[in-house]
């Protein structure tokens, strides 16, 4: 027994509760951790685990064949390793889950709140709150529903007090589950129409790739991947083969209203450009399991605008393992004809990664997440090429802790624009999103005009300038690049037609054809069959001059000409 436990590498912690305890977890060569007495070191107590987490309020949690269960100070097992996930006990009661929902046990291991939640708060205090059937309800210790409560999104209780959101609008609740403070609805704006039937409009015209945005509601024209993650010595390894879209693996996620809530984030699931559909790759369940999916994408010959934007969410359990150990999701471009990635738009997102905008869990803060972000890829370098697009999800190497994401990909073929205003005088200039910094410059470089994804200029320059603009990624996730913006002026053409001639009683047209995006006006409005189209019918009883305002919808700039009816 001496030599067994000369092998023993670490010690992972020791108990502090009410004085110091004489039981301590260690990690033995093989990774697994019995409990010994630090005074009799050739004393181990009960099995050796998988996984221990820190004693709180008495109990370990402890993993076993993948399952967790609970030992108690002394390292004996009190309640089985048969659940697919535990959190701590808080009030002598532990949210477990079973067949992929939520309950509660109490300390002896009897089942007090049944498995039917799928997301609970600790009992923090007397009540907590639990969600199903996209419901929020106010439960107290002995699984009794108080209450119904009137909110979207319930953010936990805090000294008796929790936020919520409802409608849009931040509200605080009491624990009896009475409405404290609710802001002001906030009135109705108008909104750039982006709807789903207009992404799917566009993906048939050809602007992305035939179902890349999964438009479909399917997976067609990707390729699905199932398999596994291990870690060969310090490198994270996943091994992955083609497979039929798995359920629970690869899932469709249709646009609801409202939205459906992540059950750790607690962010909509629908995807923020309002496509009519998004995939959840991975899930959040043990097993050192990993899934991908592909999508093969042909770059035209020439093009100068080649690019793809997608948007990912991601949620991962954070053990603390070391980098090549954890959860992880990646997104990367491979070049079919040198079979390399490329370096430029390959990201890897670990649990521990640096990247801003991950945020612990209000339900379980072992739990790190990160809300939906844009990423645009510039393919214009790549013409002719055919690169395959990927985005893989893996467990944590050790098989007891899981990550998963949400993908949605379009507004393919864009780059940097810009939107004249005549009214105000002024030019909004954007960039693709996704990146960390954004410097816009002069034609020669030689003047910083602004930062930030959009630069608003109240004085533009001469229409046929070009700026430039800068976009400089997150460190360590992908490369710098330098778009061009060609400065052109949004006036519309004016064309009232030639003069006519005609016969008392006959009309005769006026006018020209119809420009999609140009409103039109004429005056004065009467004896047309339209004064607000493009070609109306006139029918004067006299000589009357007709005056056309044609506006363009997008800039505000208009135009003007003349016609006169003989």
């Amino acid at each position: 027994m001496k030599n067994f436990y000369g092998l023993l590498l670490i010690v992972f912690f020791t108990i502090h509760l009410f004085g110091q305890s004489k039981q301590v977890i260690v990690e033995a060569v093989d990774s697994r951790f019995p409990v010994v007495n630090k005074d009799t070191p050739g004393n181990v107590n009960g099995p050796a685990w998988e996984e221990v987490g820190a004693w709180v309020n008495g109990f370990a949690r402890v993993s076993s064949g993948h399952k967790w269960g609970f030992i108690d100070r002394s390292g004996n097992p009190v309640i089985k390793a048969v659940y697919e996930a535990t959190r701590n006990f808080t009030n002598h009661l532990a949210a477990v889950k079973q067949n992929a929902k939520w309950g509660f046990i109490n300390e002896k291991g009897a089942i007090v709140i049944p498995f039917e939640y799928d997301i609970v708060y600790d009992f923090k205090e007397p009540v907590t709150a639990v969600y199903k059937n996209s419901k929020w309800f106010l439960m107290n210790e002995q699984g009794n529903v108080i209450k119904t409560l009137d909110a979207d999104v319930f953010w936990g209780f805090n000294k008796g007090l929790a936020r919520f959101t409802r409608k849009g609008r931040s509200g605080i609740m009491n624990n009896k589950g009475e409405i404290i403070s609710l802001e002001p609805e906030k009135p109705a704006l108008s909104k750039k129409i982006n709807s789903p039937a207009l992404r799917a409009h566009s993906a048939e015209s050809g602007a992305c790739p035939a179902n890349i945005d999964f438009e479909n509601g399917d997976f067609t024209n990707w390729t699905c991947y199932i398999g596994s993650v291990a870690a060969v010595g310090t490198t994270n390894v996943v091994t992955v083969t083609p497979s039929p879209p798995t359920p629970n693996r690869h899932v469709i996620i249709p646009n609801t209203n409202p939205s459906a809530i992540d059950p750790y984030g607690l962010f909509p699931i629908n995807p923020p450009d309002g496509s009519g559909y998004a995939v959840k790759l991975g899930n959040d369940i043990n097993g050192a399991q990993a899934e991908r999916i592909s999508y093969q994408i042909n770059v035209p010959a020439n093009s100068n605008d080649a690019s793809i934007t997608y948007r990912y969410a991601v949620v991962f359990q954070d053990p603390g393992h070391l980098t090549y150990e954890q959860p992880r999701f990646s997104a990367k471009l491979l070049d079919v004809a040198t079979n390399t990635y490329l370096p430029c738009a390959t990201y890897e997102y670990i649990s521990t990664s640096s990247l801003p905008g991950f945020n612990s869990s209000p339900i379980d803060d072992t739990v790190k997440y990160k809300t939906w972000a844009s990423v645009y890829v510039n393919l214009s370098h790549y013409a002719g090429k055919s690169l395959i697009l990927e985005f893989t999800t893996a467990d944590c190497t050790r098989g007891l802790h899981w990550g998963y994401a949400y993908v949605d990909v379009g507004d393919c073929n864009i780059t940097a624009s810009v939107q004249y205003q005549c009214n105000p005088n002024q030019a909004v200039f954007t960039a693709p999103p996704g990146f960390q910094y954004y410097n816009w410059y002069t034609n020669n470089f030689g003047t910083l005009l602004g930062t930030g994804e959009t630069m608003t200029m109240t004085s533009p320059p001469a229409p046929g300038t070009t700026i430039h603009v800068e976009v400089i990624p997150y460190n360590g996730f992908g490369c710098s690049d330098t778009l061009e913006v060609p400065f052109t002026v949004g006036f519309p053409v004016a064309n009232a037609g030639p003069d006519k001639s005609l016969c008392i009683g006959t009309p005769t047209s006026i006018g020209s054809n119809t420009v999609t995006g140009y409103s039109y006006s004429w005056a004065p409005a009467y004896f047309l069959s339209n004064p607000h189209i493009a070609s109306p019918l006139a029918n004067p009883p006299a000589d009357t001059t007709y005056i056309v305002t044609v506006t363009n919808n997008a800039s505000g700039c208009t135009a003007q000409d003349t016609v006169t009816v003989h």
